[in-house]
């Protein structure tokens, strides 16, 4: 496959037949690792996907294929999605320096255009794109936000990353129009293993240490939207009811996974 990094694939034994095929894109990352994990446990089979250059330290030993791709060369979309029956975009730049803003488009819009356009093509029966609740903005009194947005929004504002993320799901909703069946998340602060970069995992280190800590204030909340495990049940992942949003009143450590899982609970 042209402009990719193929590596073993792990042979799994799932104690059963593979239930559905699915594309995890981002899966080396924070986020995509803990999915893998989880739709793998799952008896799914799994081809994970990371940007040219990631570690795939974390998917190593798993019953997945892992395979290097830069998302943003069109060419190698149509051999990622074949076959595939869900495609799970996680993939994203959360950077926020100027100087990346053409990168941040190119990953945030243009892959994910582009994706959902090959997934269409390709007869993918449900496209699970990962957005983030700062394309809903906030109240000014901390409440809860309704379904689509807030009193105060977080776009137009200079603030680059919630505009191309806002621009990113637009292109991937615009294919609704020609049958591609899409499922949105809108995932907040999040806590959880792999967190590799350490982005939010200082804020585990300093609870071993015994420091006193919480998690970090938004222009939004009284506290901050925080996504864990424990806030969908077995029961309601089942159900395929939506992942539901908690604002616990300490850090917890889990796996994320399943805040995706009942995105496609639907289809089994």
């Amino acid at each position: 496959m042209d402009g990719t990094t193929r590596t073993e694939e792990v042979p799994g034994e799932h104690g059963g037949d593979v239930m559905m095929r699915c594309l995890v894109t981002g899966a080396t990352g924070f986020v995509g690792s803990n999915l893998v994990r989880d739709l793998a446990a799952a008896g799914h089979e799994v081809l994970a996907t990371g940007a040219p250059g990631s570690t795939t330290r974390y998917l190593e030993g798993l019953p997945v294929e892992t395979v290097l791709a830069d998302l943003t060369d069109r060419d190698v979309l149509e051999p990622l999605v074949k076959g595939r029956d869900w495609v799970f975009h996680v993939a994203g730049d959360t950077s926020t320096w100027s100087r990346l803003a053409r990168r941040r488009r190119l990953v945030n819009v243009v892959a994910a255009s582009q994706l959902a356009d090959a997934s269409l093509t390709a007869g993918v029966k449900r496209f699970v794109h990962t957005s983030t609740l700062d394309v809903h903005g906030f109240n000014k009194d901390g409440s809860a936000l309704s379904e689509r947005s807030g009193e105060v929004g977080l776009t137009g504002i200079g603030y680059d990353y919630a505009d191309t993320k806002v621009e990113g799901e637009r292109q991937v909703r615009a294919r609704m129009e020609q049958g591609l069946d899409v499922v949105v998340v809108y995932p907040g602060f999040m806590i959880g293993p792999f967190d590799h970069t350490l982005q939010l995992g200082r804020i585990i280190r300093d609870m071993q240490a015994g420091k006193r800590t919480c998690p970090p204030r938004s222009a939004g909340t009284r506290g901050r939207d925080t996504t864990f495990p424990d806030t969908t049940s077995p029961t309601s992942m089942s159900s395929g009811k939506s992942p539901t949003r908690s604002t616990p009143s300490m850090c917890r450590s889990a796996c994320l996974a399943e805040f995706w899982l009942p995105t496609v609970r639907p289809l089994n």
